[in-house]
Order: C-alpha cells, then sequence, then structure tokens
C-alpha cells in the first residue's frame, strides 16, 4: 500500500496511459467526415504494446486515479472530432470515471470479458489480438469499407484515422509543393536530356519536397533511367494510354532529401490525367496529393473531373480524399485569370466545383491574393495569357501555408511557369535558423575580399612580433587566429546584407515596371504594350537567376555542366563508366613524364 500512498497528491507517471496513450502522438490536421483519411498520422496501438502497458500500470497494488485522463486533441484537430469527444462518455469520462479494477496478477493471459475491455483496447475480433484464432488472423479486412480499429468509437475519433507507417528519415516540419508543365522529356533518352538535369538541379537548389510534373512523355525504360541516372529522385509515373512517350502524362517527383519515400501509396486514377499518392510527411503526418493535367476538350474535361469525384465516393475509403490538388487544369474559374479577359466555354465546369466541395478545397493564390493578377501561361508574344496552372488545399492547409508564388523557372520562359507553395506543420516547435555559413558568393564580391586581405595582413603582423616569453593568456597565436576568423565573418554579414539589400530593391524596382507594363497592356493592348511588358518580364527572370555579388547569370554551379563555362566534351559522357585500366595508365604516364 506504500506504492499507492507514494502518488498521493502527485501526479502518477502512468496518468493518461490506458486511454492517453492509445492516441498520443496521433496529431491530425483534418477529420473527414466519412473518418478514413486526414492530414495527420500516428500508429494505433499495437495489441502488445497496449498488454504491456497494462502491466506496467497494474505492478502496484492501485491504480492512479487520472489514469483515465482524456485524450489530449491536437490543436489543428477539426470542431467536429472535439465534439464526438465531449459528447461521448467513453471517450471523455471525467472525474467521476472510477478506475477498472485488477481482478488478475497476469495482465497478459487473463482474460478480459466485454464488460471489462477498454474502449481504446481492439476487439477481440480485430485481426491480431491475442484472442484471435488462426483463421481470424488471418483473414483480410473488408475492402470498401473504411479502416476502424476502434468501432466503439466515433468514426472521426482520431483513433480511427487512417494511419501510415511512421517515417525513420528525418524530415522537415514544412514542406515546399511545387507544380509545372515541362512540355516534354527533351531528349529521346534522359541520359542525354538537359532539361532533367535543369529539374533535378531546381528540385534540389530550391528544396523542393513534392513537385507534380506535366507532359511528362515518360515510359518504363525512361523511369529506369531516371533511377538510375537521378537517383535523387523518386518518380511515379502515369503515362498516356495511347501515347505514351509522345503525348501527356504526369507525374509526382519526391525529393528523397526532404521526403519519405517509403510506403507511398498511390492510385491511378485516369492514366496519363490524374495520379494521386499518399505519403508520410513529418513524425505521423501524413498528406495526400492529387496531380493533374486536365484535357482542353470541354467534353473530355467535364468527364475527367466527374470521374475522379465518383472514384472517390465509391471507394468506401480505399481512395482517400486529397489534401492539395495541382496541376496544370487548362481552364480558370475568373475572367480576370484570363487575359483578355473572357470566359471560355471550357472554363469553370460544374463537375469541378463538385469535386471542390466534395474535398473542400480552396484556390490558395487567390485566397492569398484576391485582388491580384498574376498568369501563368503565355504565349511567346504575350497577346494570350492565363493562370490555369493553381494549387487547391483544405483549409487547415491554407491557413498554415505560406509563399505562394508564380515564377517562371529555367525549363519554359515562353510557356507555363512554376506555381509553389510552402505548407507548415503548426504542431511543431519553432526553430532557429541554425548555424550561419558563409555565401559562396561572397568570394566574387572584391570589398569583402579587400576587408578578409587587411584582416589577413593585421593578423600576420601580430604573429610576426609575437615571442614565446611574451605569451600571455591574451596575447598567443590561437587568440590571434580566433579574432582574425571572427573579424572575418563580421565582415562576411556585413557585406551580405548590403548586398541583399540591394539586389532586393533593384529586383522591387524591376517588378515595379512590370506591373506598370502589365497594366498598360491590359488597358491599350498593342504591339508595342506588348513588347514592353515582354523586355520587363525578361528583366526580372534574369534578375532573379542572377547570382547575387556577381553580376552574372548562371555562375552558382560552375562545372556541373547546366551553367558555367562550356564542357569540352558532351554532358553524356560524364555518366559512361571508366574503367581501372584507363585510370592507371594515365597515372603511369604521368608518373613516366615527371621522372625523365
Amino acid at each position: 500500500m506504500a506504492r499507492g500512498r507514494k502518488w498521493e497528491g502527485q501526479p502518477c507517471p502512468n496518468a493518461g496511459f490506458f486511454r492517453d496513450g492509445a492516441t498520443r502522438g496521433m496529431s491530425a490536421t483534418r477529420v473527414r467526415e466519412d473518418g478514413a483519411e486526414g492530414l495527420g498520422g500516428g500508429q494505433p496501438p499495437s495489441p502488445d504494446s497496449q498488454h504491456n502497458g497494462e502491466a506496467t500500470a497494474r505492478e502496484g497494488e492501485n491504480v492512479c486515479a487520472d489514469s483515465r485522463s482524456p485524450a489530449r486533441a491536437s490543436p489543428r484537430l477539426g470542431s467536429q472530432s472535439r465534439d464526438h469527444m465531449s459528447q461521448h462518455g467513453e471517450h471523455n469520462p471525467g472525474a467521476t470515471a472510477a478506475p477498472t479494477p485488477v481482478s488478475t496478477p497476469n495482465a497478459h493471459t487473463a482474460p478480459v470479458t466485454p464488460d471489462q475491455q477498454h474502449p481504446l483496447q481492439p476487439p477481440s475480433s480485430w485481426p491480431g489480438t491475442p484472442a484471435d484464432s488462426p483463421s481470424q488472423r488471418s483473414s483480410s479486412v473488408n475492402l470498401g469499407q473504411p479502416h476502424r480499429p476502434y468501432p466503439s468509437l466515433p468514426r472521426t475519433s482520431p483513433a480511427n484515422a487512417r494511419r501510415t507507417p511512421l517515417s525513420s528519415k528525418r524530415t522537415l516540419a514544412r514542406l515546399l509543393v511545387a507544380s509545372e508543365n515541362i512540355r516534354g522529356r527533351g531528349n529521346t533518352t534522359i541520359v542525354g536530356s538537359t532539361k532533367w538535369k535543369k529539374l533535378k538541379a531546381s528540385i534540389l537548389r530550391d528544396k523542393i519536397g513534392v513537385m507534380a510534373i506535366q507532359e511528362t512523355h515518360l515510359t518504363a525504360s525512361h523511369i529506369q533511367e531516371i533511377e538510375q541516372f537521378h537517383k535523387e529522385l523518386h518518380v511515379i509515373n502515369s503515362a498516356h494510354p495511347d501515347n505514351p512517350s509522345g503525348a501527356g502524362g504526369v507525374a509526382l517527383a519526391f525529393n528523397k532529401f526532404l521526403t519519405n519515400t517509403n510506403g507511398i501509396q498511390s492510385h491511378e486514377l485516369i492514366p496519363g490525367r490524374a495520379l494521386l499518392a499518399t505519403f508520410n510527411w513529418h513524425k505521423d503526418d501524413e498528406l495526400t496529393v492529387l496531380a493533374i493535367y486536365a484535357p482542353n476538350d470541354v467534353r473530355e474535361s467535364r468527364e475527367m473531373w466527374a470521374t475522379i469525384a465518383n472514384k472517390i465516393r465509391r471507394s468506401g475509403g480505399r481512395i482517400p480524399k486529397p489534401d492539395v490538388i495541382l496541376g496544370d487544369m487548362n481552364f480558370v474559374e475568373d475572367s480576370v485569370d484570363r487575359f483578355p479577359m473572357a470566359l471560355h466555354s471550357i472554363d469553370a465546369p460544374d463537375s469541378f466545383d463538385d469535386l471542390k466541395r466534395l474535398c473542400n478545397v480552396t484556390d490558395g493564390w487567390r485566397a492569398t491574393y484576391p485582388s491580384s493578377v498574376e498568369y501563368s501561361w503565355r504565349d511567346a508574344s504575350r497577346s494570350s495569357m492565363s493562370r490555369i496552372d493553381r494549387i487547391y488545399v483544405t483549409e487547415p492547409l491554407l491557413d498554415s501555408s505560406r509563399n505562394w508564388k508564380i515564377e517562371t523557372s529555367d525549363l519554359n520562359r515562353d510557356d507555363h511557369s512554376r506555381v509553389s507553395v510552402e505548407l507548415v506543420n503548426l504542431d511543431m516547435p519553432e526553430i532557429g535558423p541554425g548555424r550561419w555559413s558563409m555565401k559562396e558568393s561572397l568570394l566574387h564580391c572584391p570589398d569583402f575580399l579587400a576587408a578578409v586581405e587587411a584582416a589577413g595582413q593585421y593578423a600576420l603582423s601580430r604573429l610576426a612580433t609575437y615571442s614565446e616569453e611574451e605569451r600571455t593568456p591574451e596575447n598567443n597565436p590561437q587568440v590571434i587566429y580566433d579574432e582574425f576568423k571572427r573579424s572575418v565573418m563580421l565582415s562576411a554579414k556585413r557585406h551580405q546584407r548590403e548586398i541583399n539589400c540591394r539586389r532586393r530593391k533593384f529586383i522591387d524596382g524591376l517588378e515595379k515596371e512590370r506591373e506598370a507594363a502589365k497594366t498598360e497592356m491590359r488597358l491599350n493592348l498593342t504591339d508595342d504594350t506588348r513588347k514592353a511588358f515582354k523586355a520587363a518580364e525578361k528583366k526580372v527572370e534574369d534578375a532573379r537567376t542572377e547570382t547575387p555579388g556577381t553580376g552574372q547569370r548562371g555562375k552558382r554551379y560552375p562545372g556541373h555542366g547546366l551553367t558555367g563555362p562550356a564542357r569540352k566534351r558532351p554532358a553524356t559522357q560524364c555518366y559512361l563508366s571508366k574503367s581501372p585500366a584507363q585510370t592507371v595508365e594515365s597515372i603511369v604516364t604521368i608518373h613516366r613524364v615527371w621522372r625523365s
């Protein structure tokens, strides 16, 4: 009894284990009405872990009175789920709930009657429990029905939400999602395609986690080439059924450095048009993304959106509702998104509105910038432009999103722009910027190099006059070297701030000129206004791709075949394997010349 009196008036270490332990770590951003899926994650507790937890809590003669504390809801949990948690007595027992008496010292093997069974413990008919027979353990889950391990709880409870395996990879609480129409491979093979080299470099440089790609024109052999030569990417492709290498195609490219590519569940809703994938985002949160490449035909477009909505409805939870819908929609919802302003017959289809209501998604860029005008597609002459590339997100994700952008990439300057958004997990704690490091572009700044040379000369002069007999804690080579490094670091920070301010001010001025030219072109469409807008747009693109502090474009990664000086050999030769005999012969030849 001494053990039972030990925790009187103090919080018990096992408090909330029986009920709270089953849902702890299962934060969910959105619990849908069907209780099948949502942004969140976590693992339902295994039967073994529950029995072990009960045995641990029952080591003493008494169980803490607060061990049945209600589960703590995530701040991102839907209001509907919180209502269920407050209405159902089994989910919110309150302070009046009495602890379950312990009738046997062995909690592992003791049979549990239905009256004694805990509400969050899986029922005896759930496959995998110790009470199951071998036939029950081998039976499969009924397809077409939502996965509900705990039928006694509401469908919207986090315990009944679909879960993916926890990620062992160290991911981030923020995820950059982008979409772009690349207009084909650029070459018959991936190894000879500069477009895919630029695409991979852009994904790695901009730290894009997931990217939807349209007009991929990829076959199975091309996917094998990507796995061989672009190992940093994990690509899931949906090819056009009739002409996979020459028309259509949609894909999702995952950055292996930033996303967990193990256990991705993909569904090809419409071949070459709609591809859905669910993956583990961060910790126990999962995200469902739907990549779209819509057709240009009016009838095909309406049928495609209706087919996607019907497949999601009739799947019975096997096909989850997407949290993010992005891609080339090939239509606009408002006339302001077209230039010249007009609504065509393909625009604003009713079937797409039905899909939006089903998934509860919103055009994030328009919701963030309700009065702005921007275009994601334009022709070479700038006589026709539209915002047909869009990203739709759910309401919880819209509240936790930032940095909505429509930017021109180095893949397409006269066609589609890249649309992107950064999603943030608001449940994660804020982490600082990390350890400071000097930018490589400062090596091209003459003012900074002069400051480093002056600091180095001063340190050398102090070392020249230093003698070991005069060594003190304030005057020694280690202190002199530390002061030199600190001086260089402070000078680097100061010059980097100056460069960033000048560059930001310069780009802001160019963007104002571009906006003025765009407004003038919208009011008075002539050849002169179109040319003026195209020239202003090119200035902004060149300024954004210019390396800060150098005044040159394309010098950020010299020697990698993408930018910098021209290569003396074809770029494809860098992927050819070199036999050891050639390398040894080169070393022997150099050695002979040196000895002679």
